[in-house]
């Protein structure tokens, strides 16, 4: 999948994995995702969507503030950032909030912007567990893996049961 090749690519350049890209690029991807599921909790056509967009905020606010802990012990900025560049959005295939709040059947529009926006997030926590040396993101990089496959299960499943079709 091209996301998730691009997802690497990000975290490691010229040989060299970073802590402090991972933690910007997650955050600023969640960041993307909350802002969506925003638009869900609005918007959703399914009250177990409308349910999971919550949920999702919650867990993902709460990264974005563990990724803001593991900034300060990293040499960089004294911030996570909190917004993705807009070629990252457009690659992934992501709608921005506005756009998808235009789309119907939403919650399907929803589904598919998520499927491989989680599988990025998926991917770029693997590169960090497998490649940082910091146990706080190896710790946090399997959390991510665990619920987000998890999540992608349960989109698929609603995917197919509500329009037919598998994710």
């Amino acid at each position: 999948m091209t996301s998730q090749r691009q997802a690497t690519a990000n975290l490691v350049h010229n040989g060299e994995y970073s802590d402090l890209r991972f933690v910007n690029m997650m955050s600023a991807h969640h960041a993307m995702a909350v802002s969506m599921a925003e638009v869900a909790v609005e918007k959703g056509e399914h009250s177990e969507l409308v349910q999971f967009a919550k949920t999702m905020i919650e867990d993902q606010k709460k990264e974005i503030k563990t990724l803001d802990g593991i900034i300060e012990d990293l040499d960089g900025p004294d911030e996570v950032a909190t917004e993705t560049h807009p070629h990252e959005r457009s690659m992934l295939g992501m709608d921005s909030p506005e756009e998808l709040a235009k789309k119907t059947p939403f919650d399907k529009a929803f589904i598919d912007s998520q499927l491989p926006h989680h599988a990025s997030a998926i991917e770029m926590a693997a590169v960090a567990l497998k490649q940082s040396s910091n146990s706080d993101i190896k710790k946090l990089s399997r959390s991510i893996i665990d619920a987000q496959a998890q999540e992608i299960g349960k989109m698929i499943d609603w995917r197919h049961s509500w329009y037919g079709e598998k994710g």
